[in-house]
């Protein structure tokens, strides 16, 4: 708690993403208008590489004071590493504060767990029972990962009881993204196969793969192959044809999970198991919606605009990059990222970093940050620097700022040694991540670089 407010600490990664940042800004809102104070922290990666850069990325998740946290949730589905979760899930235990995992169910934890398989089948029996199709060929995710397999009985479950014979090589497995997806595509459409008069796909990033690669093929979707796929990201919704598939209903959604977490600072007895559904959205692939009505001109104009953006980025952190290069003193190299840091923003480095000096002392899980910060704070076009304990986690200046709009935090690190963490005062949905990212990219580079010589 701090200055008699909640506080409560959201774990997540894949911000960049709309689909997932859509939840995490309802959840946000729903939690501010009750007046608590929210730190998002959030890594730039998923962490499933474990490479040295997600090491040092992963140490974000060792910021929160949980002296001060009442509550932690964690959108475990994100983090692709179980280390990293665990990890998270072990230091708020050891502290007793309550912890929430959205998307993996954990021993321990209150779990909220979205429940896919009664719309997916309902996708399934949409094709075969309402379209007619029996010649359905099924686009998986990762072999032997639990939810491919599990959809892949349920494919398997509805063929059964609708008498038709399920053939083995009419599956593949695209593990969820567009390259793998396009050499099944190869395999599936090979004239020795006969062709399938539905792909089902078990996510929608495939299912756009899937009707991509059929249009080059000059092949009608859904005239010739009817396409279906399952979670409702934007890029489904805005595609030509749009894709039948299933969606969750973020607005709702997220104000079960904050009446979750609200009784729980309360002390309230509390199940330890909430279940949220999807719901199906019959579209364009499938046959079942004629036309999509939305601005084509103004997505264009989005899209030119964003384009003319990460241009700019590119072009402003490259200098940025170049004057740190010839910067001879840590100060004069803050002076140059003050001057570029995103407005309502800190920045907060660990206070023994000196050029030159950059050893492994700072790495994660070995002492990521030391106990006084030197911090940067933005507000308005106004720098202030001064010193930030880390026992806080934010500059005074900075909790000024987070009274009623969440705080982001990302980290700021080289490989694995850490450097320290970019604070933003802003709405999630307002935050260009493309941006933030490469700002941070080009001061990890550079900064590390300088350290390091």
């Amino acid at each position: 708690m701090h200055n008699g407010k909640n506080v409560i600490g959201i774990c997540t990664a894949e911000l960049e993403q709309p689909f997932h940042a859509k939840l995490v800004e309802r959840v946000v809102k729903e939690l501010t208008v009750g007046g608590d104070y929210v730190l998002v922290l959030s890594s730039d990666s998923d962490l499933y590489s474990q490479s040295e850069s997600d090491l040092g990325d992963a140490a974000i998740y060792d910021l929160p004071n949980y002296d001060i946290v009442d509550a932690v949730l964690i959108f475990s589905a994100t983090i692709r590493s179980q280390k990293n979760v665990m990890e998270i899930v072990n230091r708020a235990r050891a502290e007793d504060v309550p912890i929430i995992s959205v998307g993996m169910e954990i021993e321990g934890c209150y779990n909220v767990i979205y429940n896919m398989d009664d719309a997916f089948e309902k996708v399934v029996r949409h094709v075969v029972e309402y379209h007619g199709m029996k010649e359905i060929n099924f686009m998986s995710g990762i072999q032997g990962d639990p939810i491919s397999e599990q959809r892949l009985n349920i494919f398997k479950q509805v063929l059964d009881e609708n008498d038709i014979l399920f053939e083995e090589d009419r599956v593949g497995y695209g593990e969820f993204w567009q390259g793998p997806t396009i050499e099944v595509m190869k395999r599936f459409m090979h004239p020795s196969k006969v062709p399938p008069e539905a792909i089902i796909c078990a996510n929608d990033s495939m299912a756009v793969a899937v009707c991509d690669y059929l249009a080059e093929m000059d092949i009608r979707v859904p005239e010739e192959i009817l396409v279906t796929g399952i979670d409702g990201i934007d890029e489904g919704k805005l595609h030509f044809p749009a894709i039948t598939t299933a969606v969750r209903d973020e607005v709702n959604d997220a104000k079960k999970i904050v009446d979750l977490i609200k009784r729980l600072v309360a002390g309230q007895r509390i199940s330890h198991h909430l279940t949220l559904g999807y719901h199906m959205q019959l579209s364009q692939s499938c046959g079942c919606q004629k036309h999509q009505i939305f601005d084509q001109v103004r997505l264009l104009r989005k899209l030119n605009d964003d384009k003319a953006l990460r241009v700019a980025d590119i072009r402003r952190y490259a200098d940025m990059e170049g004057v740190i290069l010839k910067k001879e003193s840590l100060d004069d190299i803050l002076d140059v990222v003050a001057g570029l840091m995103p407005e309502n923003s800190f920045l907060c480095i660990n206070d023994d970093l000196e050029i030159g000096k950059y050893g492994n002392s700072h790495r994660h899980q070995i002492n990521p940050y030391t106990g006084k910060l030197k911090s940067i704070v933005k507000i308005n076009g106004n720098v202030e620097k001064s010193n930030c304990n880390l026992n806080r986690m934010i500059p005074e200046t900075g909790w000024e700022m987070a009274s009623d709009v969440p705080i982001l935090m990302l980290p700021i690190h080289f490989e694995e040694r850490v450097v320290g963490y970019l604070g933003i005062r802003e709405n999630v949905s307002q935050i260009n991540m493309i941006s933030v990212l490469h700002f941070l990219r080009g001061l990890d580079h550079s900064l590390g670089y300088k350290l390091s010589e």
